[in-house]
């Protein structure tokens, strides 16, 4: 992402959310804690919802990117 020139900065919290959201569900249902099925459904369905979202906004920041050339390097930044 650094080389597209796309800060990781903006999927980094979505990111956190669903690893707390699913590792936390695998990890109680690893150690046999009982879960409704509501409950399941309603984690997978934030999960994906979340992951949509990812994908648009990463489209959106790969469009930009290619639109305004950032993945470039300039003269400036290897003088760096």
């Amino acid at each position: 992402m650094g080389q597209l020139g796309i800060s990781e900065d903006l999927f980094e919290l979505k990111f956190k959310v669903i690893d707390e959201k699913l590792l936390g569900y695998r990890n109680a249902l690893a150690h046999g804690e009982m879960r409704p099925d509501t409950s399941i459904c309603a984690v997978v369905t934030e999960i994906k919802d979340v992951i949509l979202e990812l994908l648009d906004n990463f489209y959106d920041q790969i469009t930009t990117a290619a639109e305004n050339k950032t993945y470039l390097k300039s003269k400036e930044k290897e003088l760096i």
